[in-house]
């Protein structure tokens, strides 16, 4: 790995780390997971397998929301600021920022997961809702892909954009898209299916499941079932961990790709 790419991950973390308002939001993450799991499973009485499912579906609902946050200003801050200007004109490529931000904002979204899921498990342990390995894990991966997908939207918006409001406004469109409104979006392509005629199932329509699964958050709760469920290598790939997987994956890669294909040839002023 390119070694200039990692000092500007490092930097970005160590500059992110002092941030207050990120702590305090780590601080609200960690508070959330562990405290609806213990509330969950006190008040519910549920098995931990549903516990992790509920846990897990909100989490895809705020998870999101903190890595969008935390990596959305990692570009435009710095050229609004004029600071990009004076990194740039040392060593480092523009390639090499936007994968050294990419790095830095993963660690520390990988950093936040890892407290998350931490106080989780302690909740469950501790309320009598102990969840083995083979839940856990699972449900851990998911967390954290869902974070580090949308680190990946997060910054290639702050690569493409050319101020910090401009990418504030594309971060709140895209969570409202991905986050907020996939699930009427999924049911209306549903309903269209249907009055269209165009299956006379819903298990020949299979572009609905397809569809459902095609953001970040939908794509790592389809791999938490299926991984529950113990169709790794279904002969379905819908209803297997490696079809979603694998547009988890395309997350990562399509925007930061994107995002520096717009930087690339950006007028910094």
């Amino acid at each position: 790995m390119n070694g200039r790419a990692v000092a500007i991950a490092r930097k970005d973390v160590a500059d992110a780390g002092r941030s207050w308002a990120l702590w305090a939001v780590v601080g609200a993450l960690v508070l959330f997971t562990g405290g609806t799991a213990a509330l969950f499973g006190v008040a519910a009485d549920a098995e931990p397998g549903q516990v992790i499912g509920v846990v897990a579906q909100l989490s895809a609902t705020v998870f999101p929301i903190v890595a969008l946050f935390v990596a959305k200003g990692s570009i435009t801050s710095e050229r609004e600021s004029g600071s990009l200007r004076t990194l740039l004109a040392l060593p480092p490529s523009r390639r090499e920022v936007v994968i050294g931000k990419f790095l830095g904002r993963t660690a520390l979204v990988t950093l936040a997961t890892l407290a998350g899921v931490t106080v989780t498990a302690v909740a469950l342990f501790t309320t009598g809702n102990g969840v083995g390995p083979g839940l856990f894990v699972p449900f851990a991966v998911a967390v954290w892909a869902i974070a580090v997908g949308f680190v990946a939207v997060g910054i290639g918006i702050s690569a493409a954009v050319p101020t910090d409001g401009w990418a504030t406004g594309v971060t709140v469109g895209t969570f409202l898209v991905t986050v907020v409104l996939w699930s009427p979006l999924t049911q209306g392509v549903t309903w269209l299916t249907a009055e269209l005629g165009l299956a006379s199932s819903r298990a020949e329509a299979w572009w609905i499941d397809l569809f459902g699964m095609l953001v970040p958050n939908e794509a790592a709760v389809a791999v938490l079932e299926a991984s529950h469920a113990g169709r790794v290598f279904a002969t379905d790939p819908l209803a297997s961990v490696y079809l979603p997987g694998a547009i988890l994956l395309l997350w990562t890669i399509l925007p930061v790709a994107v995002g520096y294909t717009r930087f690339r040839g950006a007028d910094l002023g």
